[in-house]
């Protein structure tokens, strides 16, 4: 009897101690990368006509990011996408008139949090100018990276000065 309590006492603690070793996780390795890679500065457009001039610039921000993060066997994939943001002038027979920097976060009253978080600025263009009225007709997409969800804006600007900008669509 007591051979039979000695031997159930050695199965159990070797059983235990390789549950032990099994509960231990190795160390991932993390890997960062950035979407791009290098800060950087378009002109997105230049022109409308001969007495006016709009210059619209997209600049790919250092400080602010989305991320998001994927685990495979042994690597942590961490993907920063950097947001950019929007720089315009607008000038008048060679005279600047309006000139306005924005962000993501100037659009929070059009937008939840939740997905300003984890979207930004995708890409801004020129769409049109109406001499009617003479303004400036621009587009903007604020989107979630990896995926098709998207807020689309129009922004206006006009010869006066006047700046606004609108949500046209969700999708």
């Amino acid at each position: 009897m007591k051979n039979v309590v000695f031997i159930l006492l050695v199965i159990f603690s070797f059983s235990c101690s390789e549950n032990d070793s099994k509960v231990k996780e190795t160390k991932k390795e993390t890997i960062v990368r950035f979407f791009p890679e290098e800060i950087n500065m378009n002109t997105k457009f230049t022109g409308v006509n001969d007495s006016i001039q709009l210059i619209v610039k997209m600049k790919s921000s250092d400080k602010d990011f989305v991320t998001f993060s994927r685990v495979s066997r042994d690597t942590v994939w961490e993907d920063r996408y950097r947001d950019n943001s929007v720089e315009l002038s607008l000038s008048l027979n060679q005279t600047k008139f309006f000139a306005k920097t924005f962000t993501k976060h100037d659009l929070l009253e059009t937008m939840p949090k939740e997905f300003m978080d984890q979207s930004l600025i995708f890409d801004v263009w020129y769409e049109s100018f109406d001499p009617k009225v003479e303004e400036v007709k621009l587009q903007m997409t604020v989107c979630k990276p990896e995926t098709d969800y998207c807020y689309f804006y129009s922004i206006y600007i006009s010869v006066s000065g006047t700046f606004k900008i609108e949500l046209e669509e969700i999708s």
